[in-house]
């Protein structure tokens, strides 16, 4: 485990952006070694999230922060923040809501492109579909995600 305080910064060098980070220290950033992604978890400021350590290309690290953590560890952009980080080797699985699972398993090719997708983009369509507020727009959402999964596509931020 490795804890470290450090100032979250916006990506853009704006407060108000959505994208917020902390830059990993060298001397803990050496530590993951080369130049890919790294899985981690840990605390930001005791909140506990799960992200990864993305490469900056001068051989350093940052890691998002992303709205839920900062909004429940009360911080923002210009805060400092004691930061707790391992690597993360656990699976990351999403949870397949009932309706889509049921969608899918009609639909052999949909199913196959779902069960190849990574974390981030199943994660990214579960969260399309579970925003829905009503029950044919969730119908509608879980429909035009088999669709896409048949169709081979995957979804856009």
């Amino acid at each position: 485990m490795h804890i470290f305080t450090a100032v979250l910064t916006s990506a853009a060098g704006e407060p108000g952006d959505a994208w917020t980070m902390v830059v990993i220290p060298g001397e803990i950033a050496g530590s993951f070694g080369g130049r890919s992604t790294v899985r981690v978890r840990g605390t930001v400021n005791g909140v506990a999230y799960r992200s990864s350590l993305m490469p900056d290309g001068d051989g350093g690290f940052h890691m998002m922060v992303n709205a839920s953590t900062r909004a429940e560890a009360e911080v923002e952009p210009g805060d400092e923040v004691t930061v707790e980080l391992e690597i993360d080797d656990a699976p990351r699985t999403v949870r397949t809501p009932p309706d889509l699972n049921r969608a899918l398993q009609d639909d052999p090719r949909a199913r196959a492109f779902w069960g190849a997708l990574s974390h981030s983009n199943k994660r990214l369509y579960v969260d399309w579909i579970l925003e829905a507020k009503e029950p044919g727009t969730r119908a509608k959402r879980v429909s035009e995600t088999v669709q896409g999964m048949r169709d081979g596509k995957k979804r856009e931020r």
